[in-house]
């Protein structure tokens, strides 16, 4: 919030200065009023070197403490307002400043500030300036639903969850809400969203928002009261009350507080539910949002919900042509899921989403899985014909090509068919998919033909493969060519490379084994 700059506060010792000096505490009555340019006057000039009457030397940031202030100070949670003070400084010059941060100490609220335009200085400045406060009101109108629905969301988790759940804290900017609140698991989804649903049921049904100071004795005998427990509150003190008047029994939500809120629900416009998750023993946070950021992040929902249903229907139209054509389908589905995991939208809306797509990729497996199995045994009907050959004509040992990926159960297959054929063939398995060859040896004299060497012979011309094993059996692989690819010229290419790859693999491991006189 200062940008780097030096953080000025008020201790002890400088309030008491201030009361020395007879300067009053600050008035800030005028923080709840909207769209003023409150016209007040410099009391007192802070810098990192103490209170100046006069800035008299260049200084980046100034501490302005005045009769009066529009300016929210931050509080309860709620971060304060920014805008500017226009000071007409001793010499008559006029220098803008920008209020960067606004705290209260002992009464005197303390705005500090820059100048606004690089080419100005702060020197000139002085006491009983007279100084025009200008509240950046655009900024408060995104905070104040936030704050606003801070109290609903408190009423909305009661009434879904039906408990009594106290809150723990709570944080409010114009970028989003944080309600921390007691409770000893998390939600579930079907509560989530009915946490939702209620509060925009309550923005849409424009509900007036009521304020009213009054004594604390009698604040606290309000029905329905909610407050912080251990928090100390003034004597008078402020109660919001959503729907109607407090005392005639508020409709949603009724607390003490003394941030700046909408005058209507309506003005929140909508509500999203980003994020509910524990941060520490028994208590949860959730995170929101409202107005135009609720607004685009309902927007881009819709738009992923909108995605998700026609890649459901694309799956349905392959189921109905029976193709197992899904590969651009499942990149399709990761890539959604990975861009639902990023997004800023509904934390229920994820939940939905993420359920909705992995359904479809456990569809989309299905498939992939019954083509492979039926690919793997066309593959193993061919390689039989090849290993009673084998047999016939007393081979020992041979190198075996076939094509049916690395997928473990595939691999087992191919493996079971040949000590099924050829229970005393060595021998060296070579299968490869779009970018990844695999090799696996098995061997019955590891006396003579090491497994885990001829392994190593076979993917030597290949960069960084990787491979180990025993002396009996061994695996490697190594990654061929190209990231797969959608492009059909690219695909072509990346299949010659294979092909190349797996002959070269071929004549490695048999010149291998000729060399061992085998």
């Amino acid at each position: 919030r200062l940008s780097g700059r030096v953080e000025l506060t008020l201790g002890a010792e400088q309030t008491a200065h201030l009361q020395k000096a007879h300067v009053l505490p600050t008035n800030d009555s005028a923080k709840y009023t909207w769209d003023v340019e409150l016209r007040t006057e410099v009391k007192a000039l802070f810098t990192s070197e103490g209170f100046v009457d006069r800035v008299g030397t260049d200084v980046e940031t100034i501490g302005v403490v005045m009769s009066d202030t529009s300016f929210y100070a931050e509080s309860g949670g709620q971060e304060s307002d920014i805008g500017t003070l226009i000071v007409t400084a001793a010499d008559g010059s006029v220098v803008e400043l920008e209020v960067l941060d606004v705290q209260v100490y002992g009464g005197y609220v303390l705005h500090t500030c820059a100048a606004l335009h690089d080419s100005q200085s702060l020197q000139g400045l002085s006491v009983h300036s007279p100084v025009t406060a200008k509240v950046n009101y655009q900024r408060r109108r995104q905070t104040a639903p936030n704050h606003t629905m801070t109290h609903v969301l408190n009423f909305a988790l009661r009434e879904v969850l039906g408990v009594s759940v106290d809150q723990k804290g709570s944080a409010v900017s114009f970028e989003k809400l944080r309600f921390d609140f007691g409770l000893n698991r998390g939600l579930k989804a079907t509560e989530l969203e009915r946490i939702e649903r209620q509060i925009n049921q309550i923005i849409s049904e424009g509900q007036t928002v009521h304020s009213q100071v009054l004594p604390l004795e009698q604040a606290q005998k309000i029905p329905g009261l909610r407050a912080v427990f251990g928090e100390v509150y003034p004597d008078p003190v402020r109660v919001i009350s959503v729907g109607q008047d407090a005392m005639d029994g508020a409709l949603s939500s009724v607390e003490f507080c003394g941030g700046t809120h909408i005058l209507n629900t309506k003005e929140a416009q909508a509500f999203v539910l980003l994020e509910e998750s524990a941060i520490a023993k028994g208590i949860r946070r959730i995170i929101g949002v409202t107005g135009t950021a609720a607004l685009s992040a309902q927007e881009l929902g819709d738009q992923l919900e909108v995605q998700a249903a026609d890649l459901q229907a694309r799956l349905q139209e392959l189921q109905r042509k029976k193709s197992v054509d899904v590969e651009g389908l499942d990149a399709l589905v990761t890539q959604l899921r990975k861009d639902v995991d990023a997004a800023v939208v509904s934390s229920v809306l994820k939940v939905r989403l993420r359920d909705s797509l992995e359904s479809l990729q456990k569809s989309i497996y299905a498939i992939k899985s019954e083509a492979l199995m039926q690919k793997v045994e066309a593959e193993a009907l061919l390689l039989r014909e090849q290993l009673v050959s084998l047999v016939e004509k007393g081979v020992s040992q041979a190198v075996l090509v076939v094509n049916v990926g690395s997928e473990a159960r595939a691999i087992k297959r191919i493996n079971d068919e040949i000590k099924s054929i050829a229970p005393n063939l060595s021998y060296l398995l070579v299968s490869a998919d779009d970018t990844k060859v695999s090799v696996f040896a098995h061997s019955l004299q590891p006396d003579r033909l090491r497994a885990n060497d001829w392994v190593t012979a076979a993917l030597q011309d290949l960069p960084g493969a990787r491979g180990g094993g025993k002396a009996n059996t061994a695996q490697g692989s190594a990654i061929v060519g190209s990231v797969a690819t959608n492009d059909e010229a690219g695909k072509d290419c990346q299949n010659v490379v294979m092909k190349e790859a797996v002959r070269g693999i071929n004549q490695a491991a048999n010149k291998f084994t000729s060399q061992l006189g085998l």
